[in-house]
């Protein structure tokens, strides 16, 4: 997570969606936490997983995601037909109205999502603009001082009181 951190930051300053690859217990969550947290963006971070969509007539997607902030979509090769309609309806339309960030996260490799696992290809292109791929658990590399001089140069580019205040909110989390 922390060797994705910098790189992310830099990257959701431009997107307005990133796909989170990576194997199971790699961080894919945490990440997106970090990134809401770190990059100043307003309102919360609403964590779904996405074979819950449309299992529920009475919530539907627009219902589920907050006017302002950031969305996980946890394992996003899980979401069912009708549901991926609907998300992408409410992409192409509301959604544009909101302030919203996306995450959708994965297991699987990207170029799978389509072929493999039936997402649309339309609804993988509006979640991904942006794809970071977190490194298997066992073949990490520790470059810790790299890491910390990245992460001070984006925080130093930050307001001084919102440093403060993303601290706090971060440790909350």
């Amino acid at each position: 997570v922390l060797e994705n951190l910098t790189g992310g930051l830099h990257q959701i300053r431009r997107a307005r969606s990133m796909l989170i690859t990576g194997e199971d217990g790699a961080g894919k969550e945490q990440l997106a936490c970090l990134l809401h947290t770190l990059s100043g963006r307003p309102g919360a971070l609403v964590r779904i997983h996405a074979g819950e969509l449309g299992r529920n007539p009475k919530a539907s997607a627009k219902q589920l995601l907050p006017e302002r902030g950031s969305v996980f979509l946890r394992d996003i090769e899980d979401m069912a037909p009708d549901a991926q309609e609907e998300l992408l309806t409410f992409l192409n339309g509301e959604a544009r109205r909101r302030d919203l960030l996306f995450f959708a996260s994965t297991q699987a490799r990207s170029w799978d999502l389509a072929s493999v696992h039936g997402i649309r290809r339309e609804l993988l292109i509006r979640v991904s603009q942006t794809e970071i791929r977190l490194p298997g658990i066992a073949t990490r590399e520790k470059d810790l001082l790299r890491l910390a001089e990245d992460v001070t140069y984006d925080t130093v580019r930050l307001e001084g009181r919102r440093v403060a205040d993303l601290r706090l909110e971060a440790d909350s989390l």
